[in-house]
């Protein structure tokens, strides 16, 4: 199994610098503990010859990578389930040393070549920003707030790192001016889309946060600032990988 054997006792959301794995690796959730199950038994059932190179790909820390290996084991393990016979990287055949994901045959006898390829493989995402953007958003996450959490909506990509610092302070200077029990009442009447914003920008990267009231006895507990995130919409090139892939 890819997983560790360890006791498990952090049950806390994912971090922006934290590898997919990682967090499968180390949360104590119980839903997560599910998908490390499946994900030990799909890797049980992997052919034998491929194994190795699949368990290095999901524990390799590179997300490019766990995307894909993920992607073909469930796909794997979904044939597998229906009864279909696979082999990992055939000879197609073809003369080139090109070779497709899987060769699959069905119970019936009939056969055909499969390519495992990820749609968002080519969304527009550049790593360097990508990094830039998790270090200064886990270090906003770390400075808690006594009366707020905030909703974080972000988009765009910075070309240098942006002052995690200054972001810090923006925001707690604006939580320190807002009224926790006023807001608490709107929230339970209007929602989240009714509370305050703050917007905050370095070069291309804008943030809209939206402050979160936090239930009078659960003030000044909290160990993080973040209580929610999401991003604005990318384009996704989902056509030039699909036919990168068959082209041989």
């Amino acid at each position: 199994m890819p997983f560790s054997k360890m006791t498990r006792n952090d049950g806390s959301r994912k971090r922006a610098t934290e590898s997919s794995f990682a967090f499968l690796d180390r949360s104590a959730r119980p839903e997560i503990a599910v998908v490390r199950e499946y994900v030990s038994n799909a890797v049980e059932n992997y052919p034998s010859e491929a194994k190795e190179d699949l368990k290095a790909r999901l524990i390799s820390g590179n997300e490019v990578e766990f995307r894909s290996a993920t992607f073909e084991l469930l796909l794997h393990e979904a044939l597998h389930r229906c009864g279909f016979s696979v082999s990992v990287h055939p000879d197609p055949g073809t003369g080139t040393a090109k070779r497709p994901d899987f060769l699959v045959q069905a119970p019936d006898g009939s056969r055909f070549l499969l390519e495992a390829v990820l749609a968002g493989e080519r969304d527009g995402r550049h790593p360097a920003a990508e990094a830039m953007k998790a270090r200064t958003l886990d270090l906003l996450d770390g400075a808690p707030h006594a009366s707020f959490l905030v909703d974080v909506q972000h988009e765009g990509n910075p070309t240098t790192q942006p002052s995690a610092r200054s972001l810090i302070r923006a925001t707690h200077d604006w939580l320190g001016s807002l009224d926790a029990n006023c807001l608490r009442e709107r929230l339970v009447h209007f929602g989240l889309d009714d509370m305050p914003i703050l917007s905050w920008r370095h070069e291309d990267w804008k943030l809209t946060l939206r402050a979160i009231p936090v239930d009078p006895e659960r003030r000044g507990r909290a160990t993080r600032l973040i209580g929610a995130m999401r991003m604005g919409l990318r384009w996704v090139n989902a056509w030039e990988p699909l036919r990168d892939a068959v082209r041989l």
